[in-house]
């Protein structure tokens, strides 16, 4: 069979004439993509910026409509979805603190978003974050005596079924040979996260947790490793911050191959419009 480049296999996908094999130039059979996600974090409930996450939706119609090249077919929702503030153990401004339905209203909206957008058997997965389990500690301390009731346990509360969404647990889960996980570590500058979850983890990775968008690359011994911090999508402000933070608009789209290895694209989001060559795409 004769070498293939990207611009033929993307014609061939859109007309669905895509063969299931295509060789490189030296005659190796070539990975062929087989599943895109667009993964997402640190929208933060009631704290969102809801021109951000426009710019997310009108990805996925984007992608509805064809206009990609590849289709999206599967969302993740890495974490800090909701913010749960007044369940926080440090100080709380009260003009802030609103009843919990507000987080939840918000979250709603969010994967319904998502759900309506998405074929139905394409998956949703959601990663809890440190703010979302502030429910779970909560319950487990302040409301110990109600913390064993099921109708309470957090999927039932965030209607995970109802979406027909999966949660996973803190550690998140393996997306080919990228591990998508909320994140713990925190350095200072764009980057330096992501390096410190690759040296913990030992593979390739995307987290949010520091509202930060950036790629982290390291290759050894032939083989590439990458890490992505996946930016946010919450308001560019916060109440207990004197000045503008660090902080970035974005996610992270994850392109997974038949051999397992994950591509990794970072994705702007400037005053809700996305930005470089997938903006001109989305916007037209």
């Amino acid at each position: 069979m004769a070498s293939m480049n990207w611009a033929d296999i993307t014609r061939l996908h859109k007309e669905g004439r895509l063969p299931k094999q295509t060789e490189d130039a030296a005659g190796e059979v070539a990975p062929q993509l087989v599943e895109v996600a667009l993964s997402t974090s640190d929208q933060h409930g009631r704290f969102v910026d809801w021109n951000a996450w426009r710019a997310i939706t009108s990805i996925l119609d984007a992608s509805s409509a064809g206009r990609l090249g590849y289709r999206i077919n599967r969302f993740i929702f890495n974490g800090d979805m909701l913010d749960f503030y007044e369940l926080s153990k440090y100080p709380k401004d009260p003009a802030v603190e609103e009843p919990l339905d507000v987080d939840l209203a918000a979250w709603y909206t969010m994967v319904g978003d998502v759900r309506s957008r998405l074929d139905d058997g394409e998956p949703i997965d959601v990663v809890p974050g440190n703010h979302d389990i502030r429910y779970e500690l909560y319950m487990r301390s302040d409301a110990k005596k109600l913390s064993g009731l099921k109708l309470l346990e957090l999927p039932k509360v965030l209607k995970i079924e109802e979406y027909r969404a999966t949660m996973h647990d803190r550690a998140g889960f393996m997306f080919g040979d990228t591990r998508v996980f909320h994140g713990e570590t925190v350095r200072q500058h764009a980057g330096e996260s992501a390096k410190g979850e690759m040296i913990a983890w030992g593979t390739s990775g995307t987290s949010g947790h520091v509202h930060r968008l950036a790629k982290f690359m390291k290759t050894s011994d032939g083989k590439t490793m990458t890490w992505t911090e996946s930016g946010c999508l919450c308001k560019l402000e916060a109440e207990y911050m004197t000045r503008p933070p660090n902080w970035q608009h974005g996610a992270v789209l994850l392109f997974r191959y038949s051999d397992g290895s994950v591509i990794h694209e970072l994705v702007r989001i400037v005053d809700g419009r996305v930005q470089g060559t997938l903006g001109m795409l989305v916007h037209g």
